[in-house]
């Protein structure tokens, strides 16, 4: 099918539009390595597309327990997480606070930080409220950086999990947002959130937060006090964990693969 096409163009090249056997060749031959070229490059791009697809796919084993609430911790009455993901360069923590309702959100920065925030918006699927904490790690680490007072919960009460119950560390309190108390330090960033409907009966317990096999931190449940009150949990989250090796790689990646979560 080939040598015909070839030979009725000859034909019509050189019979209409008078063109020698010579110049046909030259023709011919030109076609020929343009189409080679373009059949390079359209395997170069799908070699490239297939090279993409590969690091996508071995980032997503990378962040083993990315996307779920790790193994191991406890289902807080209310409230659907931690749930840990990657995306645009930032760790995310994703909290679904199911009894807790908002008719409005919105993405506020947190505190004393340039790159990280918090977003807060109506739970559409499960009911309740979702909030996601975009943490930007180099962020958190400056913000912890300077002069820092020993730190507690908001009424006083020692922190879950925390040598001493105190952390020197520079503590804010965001009332608009969930009531919600930061805790910066130079190797930890901590946050607590009361849960006012809980009541723990004065239990409290502690969970290792554990990442791709790696100590990445500790979930706190806060018990309630003598009135049955003030419960809630705190997520403390180590730092250099989040700062080696592995997670520098999905955290590199993420940054080039814009919008995908991890």
């Amino acid at each position: 099918m080939a040598n015909f096409s070839l030979i009725r163009l000859k034909k019509v090249l050189t019979e209409k539009y008078l063109i020698t056997t010579k110049g046909f060749r030259e023709v011919v031959i030109k076609n020929d390595n343009e189409l080679h070229f373009k059949t390079r490059k359209t395997i170069m791009k799908k070699w490239i597309l297939s090279l993409k697809v590969l690091l996508i796919t071995l980032a997503m084993a990378l962040a083993t327990s990315c996307g779920n609430q790790p193994a191991g911790l406890p289902k807080i009455p209310g409230i659907q997480g931690p749930i840990f993901n990657v995306v645009d360069g930032q760790v995310m923590i994703t909290f679904n606070f199911l009894t807790l309702n908002s008719n409005f959100g919105g993405r506020v920065p947190l505190p004393k930080t340039k790159n990280s925030f918090v977003e807060i918006t109506p739970n559409i699927i499960d009911g309740g409220t979702t909030a996601q904490f975009l943490l930007d790690v180099e962020d958190l680490r400056s913000a912890g950086l300077g002069m820092s007072d020993p730190t507690t919960l908001p009424d006083g009460r020692p922190l879950p999990g925390i040598p001493g119950g105190t952390l020197p560390a520079i503590a804010v309190n965001v009332h608009e947002i969930l009531d919600a108390t930061l805790y910066y330090n130079t190797n930890l960033f901590g946050l607590y959130i009361p849960i006012h409907k809980l009541n723990t009966q004065g239990l409290s317990a502690y969970y290792k937060v554990v990442i791709k096999d790696q100590d990445a931190g500790l979930l706190g449940i806060v018990p309630s006090d003598q009135n049955g009150e003030n419960a809630g949990f705190t997520l403390f989250l180590k730092l250099d964990t989040l700062r080696n090796k592995d997670f520098k790689k999905l955290i590199n990646l993420s940054k080039k693969n814009r919008h995908i979560v991890f």
